[in-house]
């Protein structure tokens, strides 16, 4: 995992949340939406298992930095 760098929360809620760094990358690769959110920060969203997830990131340099990971209501 180069390009991303994953924050103590993501990691942290990806495990909460039983996400896989598998399905994380799917929503940073080819996600269905990709909309702005506060903070300069973006929210990549993927419908995985007809499931919504959501990816927040920052990006920061040459890296994308992984804020939190969730499933949409």
């Amino acid at each position: 995992m180069d390009k991303y760098r994953l924050t103590d929360h993501a990691r942290k809620r990806m495990a909460e949340r039983e996400i896989s760094m598998r399905d994380v990358e799917l929503a940073l690769e080819n996600p269905d939406i990709i909309q702005p959110s506060f903070d300069q920060r973006k929210i990549f969203a993927k419908f995985i298992r007809n499931k919504r997830l959501e990816v927040v990131t920052v990006s920061k340099e040459n890296e994308i930095i992984i804020v939190t990971v969730y499933y949409a209501d």
